[in-house]
């Protein structure tokens, strides 16, 4: 019960935080710049990973959780979040966010974050790589698919509370209260990020916060999976982090087949595709989501045989709403273009040359 409290008193701090974020960045001119990708015209603060930091953290000292068992996981954030924000107003190089990911990642390692796989001395190299690798991919998953309003933040909402669910279903009770509490400071901020226009953003300070607790909790349940042989809450699991990491890697495909870096932004991800075909922020997000909750219902069920199908749904599913999104894309730009067409030829003064010339 008294967790309970301590999640609702993390909330309200965590829009405190958020407000008073938004009050410092406009008096002391914190903004992001602009670029092609950007949707918003107005200036908005991209400082919104430091009230969730805080209210997260707040909440979880106030949990009165061994310290020992949660410093690997503060030191990581810490470093991710001071990356993110010199990276929001300074472009930092990708080779030095890339470390500081991996260092990160070698910290969630030796913190007892990896896939398990380290009954032997090679075994333990191979384990450590892929460790690295999958934390890496899950921090660039979540900081790309912030691309419009509470989007980022509804998966992670969504993706915590599951977490945090199946960790009390395994007796996991800190990593369960640490789960709720970070679904409870993006639930806070979300107040002011969530709709048509934002107040503030995420940032990369809190979007690859958000990843990299999201693949080392991922980690986690892959751990307790081959140590039980009990392989139906990682589906679960799987599911939750499909949309962002098969659009990563879709997005990331696209670029190198046409010769491009990977790491070049533009806008081919499924949000873009969504709002470009004339869909508002929230109803892109709304989409979205029921599309990962029908898929999680999928998975719930008692039958077994849905598994396979559901898994193989996922990535058919994305593949089709592409197709079907970019199909009304070119569709609405054809369209576009044949109004303007009609337009210019209505027009007087083509009207009175045409006339002088025949």
């Amino acid at each position: 019960m008294v967790q309970f409290y301590l999640l609702i008193f993390g909330f309200f701090l965590t829009i405190v935080l958020t407000k008073a974020t938004i009050l410092i960045a406009k008096k002391r001119q914190l903004f992001e710049a602009n670029d092609h990708r950007k949707l918003h015209v107005e200036t908005v603060s991209a400082l919104g990973g430091i009230p969730i930091f805080i209210g997260f953290w707040v909440v979880v000292w106030l949990f009165n959780i061994p310290f020992a068992s949660y410093a690997g996981i503060l030191l990581s954030t810490g470093l991710l979040l001071y990356i993110g924000v010199e990276d929001d107003f300074k472009n930092t190089r990708v080779a030095k966010r890339f470390t500081a990911q991996i260092i990160a990642g070698s910290i969630a390692y030796y913190s007892g974050f990896h896939f398990g796989w380290d009954t032997t001395w090679w075994l333990a190299i191979i384990d450590y790589g892929c460790t690295l690798f999958f934390i890496t991919l899950l921090i660039n998953s979540y900081n790309l698919i912030d691309g419009i309003n509470g989007l980022a933040g509804g998966f992670g909402v969504l993706s915590m509370a599951l977490f945090g669910t199946l960790f009390l279903g395994i007796g996991m009770t800190q990593l369960a209260w640490l789960a709720f509490a970070y679904a409870i400071a993006l639930g806070g901020f979300l107040l002011f990020n969530f709709g048509e226009k934002a107040k503030i953003f995420m940032g990369d300070n809190g979007s690859t916060v958000l990843g990299f607790l999201i693949g080392i909790f991922t980690l986690k349940m892959v751990q307790v999976g081959f140590n039980t042989k009990d392989f139906e809450p990682l589906l679960l699991v799987a599911t939750a982090i499909a949309i962002p990491v098969l659009d990563l890697g879709y997005v990331a495909t696209i670029r190198i087949v046409k010769g491009q870096s990977p790491f070049v932004g533009d806008r081919n991800h499924i949000h873009h595709l969504l709002t470009d075909s004339g869909l508002s922020h929230p109803a892109a997000c709304g989409i979205i989501f029921c599309w990962m909750g029908s898929l999680l219902f999928l998975l719930s069920l008692p039958t077994s045989t849905f598994h396979l199908s559901t898994l193989l749904l996922i990535g058919g599913s994305y593949l089709l709403m592409r197709l079907y999104y970019t199909k009304g894309k070119l569709f609405a730009i054809k369209r576009r273009l044949i109004m303007k067409e009609q337009e210019w030829k209505n027009t007087k003064w083509r009207t009175k040359l045409l006339s002088k010339i025949f």
